[in-house]
Protein backbone atom coordinates (compact mmCIF):
# COMPACT_ATOMS: atom_id res chain seq x y z
CA UNK A 1 0.00 0.00 0.00
CA UNK A 2 0.87 3.27 -1.30
CA UNK A 3 1.54 6.45 1.03
CA UNK A 4 -1.82 7.99 -0.88
CA UNK A 5 -3.55 5.19 0.28
CA UNK A 6 -2.41 4.29 3.86
CA UNK A 7 -3.50 7.86 4.43
CA UNK A 8 -7.10 7.17 3.24
CA UNK A 9 -7.14 4.27 5.23
CA UNK A 10 -7.86 6.09 8.69
CA UNK A 11 -8.91 4.69 11.76
CA UNK A 12 -12.77 5.51 11.28
CA UNK A 13 -12.19 3.82 7.59
CA UNK A 14 -11.07 0.35 9.40
CA UNK A 15 -13.67 0.66 11.41
CA UNK A 16 -16.57 1.45 9.07
CA UNK A 17 -14.91 -1.34 6.66
CA UNK A 18 -15.15 -3.91 9.83
CA UNK A 19 -18.76 -3.36 10.29
CA UNK A 20 -19.36 -4.04 7.05
CA UNK A 21 -17.65 -7.53 6.37
CA UNK A 22 -18.96 -8.21 9.37
CA UNK A 23 -22.73 -8.18 8.20
CA UNK A 24 -22.01 -9.52 5.16
CA UNK A 25 -20.50 -12.41 6.70
CA UNK A 26 -21.67 -13.28 10.35
CA UNK A 27 -24.89 -14.10 11.32
CA UNK A 28 -24.41 -12.80 14.65
CA UNK A 29 -24.34 -9.41 15.72
CA UNK A 30 -20.45 -8.37 15.87
CA UNK A 31 -18.75 -5.23 17.22
CA UNK A 32 -15.94 -3.61 16.18
CA UNK A 33 -13.45 -3.52 19.67
CA UNK A 34 -10.33 -1.23 19.68
CA UNK A 35 -7.19 -2.97 21.32
CA UNK A 36 -4.68 -0.57 20.84
CA UNK A 37 -1.50 -0.15 19.58
CA UNK A 38 1.24 -3.44 19.24
CA UNK A 39 4.38 -3.98 17.55
CA UNK A 40 3.52 -4.48 13.92
CA UNK A 41 -0.01 -2.34 14.54
CA UNK A 42 -1.35 0.89 15.38
CA UNK A 43 -5.17 1.10 16.42
CA UNK A 44 -5.50 -2.53 16.45
CA UNK A 45 -9.27 -3.31 15.78
CA UNK A 46 -11.53 -6.52 15.76
CA UNK A 47 -14.84 -7.39 15.00
CA UNK A 48 -15.92 -9.99 17.57
CA UNK A 49 -19.34 -11.36 18.76
CA UNK A 50 -21.21 -9.07 21.16
CA UNK A 51 -20.98 -11.00 24.12
CA UNK A 52 -16.99 -11.29 24.17
CA UNK A 53 -16.78 -7.36 23.82
CA UNK A 54 -16.31 -6.64 27.12
CA UNK A 55 -13.84 -10.02 27.94
CA UNK A 56 -10.73 -9.07 28.76
CA UNK A 57 -9.00 -12.11 28.58
CA UNK A 58 -10.66 -13.04 24.95
CA UNK A 59 -9.43 -9.65 23.57
CA UNK A 60 -6.25 -9.80 24.98
CA UNK A 61 -6.08 -13.63 23.59
CA UNK A 62 -6.69 -12.41 20.28
CA UNK A 63 -4.42 -9.53 20.49
CA UNK A 64 -1.84 -11.88 20.96
CA UNK A 65 -2.88 -13.82 18.18
CA UNK A 66 -2.97 -11.26 15.67
CA UNK A 67 0.34 -9.59 16.76
CA UNK A 68 2.12 -13.08 16.51
CA UNK A 69 0.53 -13.44 12.94
CA UNK A 70 1.91 -10.35 12.39
CA UNK A 71 5.36 -11.41 13.53
CA UNK A 72 5.42 -14.53 11.48
CA UNK A 73 4.51 -12.39 8.47
CA UNK A 74 7.03 -10.07 9.11
CA UNK A 75 9.92 -13.02 9.54
CA UNK A 76 8.39 -14.47 6.26
CA UNK A 77 9.16 -11.43 4.56
CA UNK A 78 12.33 -10.94 5.85
CA UNK A 79 13.48 -14.53 4.79
CA UNK A 80 12.37 -14.09 1.38
CA UNK A 81 13.85 -11.23 0.92
CA UNK A 82 17.22 -12.86 1.76
CA UNK A 83 16.59 -15.28 -0.53
CA UNK A 84 15.71 -12.76 -3.10
CA UNK A 85 19.41 -11.27 -2.32
CA UNK A 86 21.26 -14.71 -2.03
CA UNK A 87 19.37 -15.30 -5.28
CA UNK A 88 21.33 -11.87 -7.25
CA UNK A 89 17.42 -10.84 -7.04
CA UNK A 90 16.48 -7.51 -5.77
CA UNK A 91 13.94 -7.88 -3.00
Amino acid sequence: MGPEEKELFTPALQAELLVLFGLLTSQDERVVVDLGDSPHAKGMKVLVPQDRAQDPDFLHRHKQRVAAEAEQREADRREVEGIARASGMEP
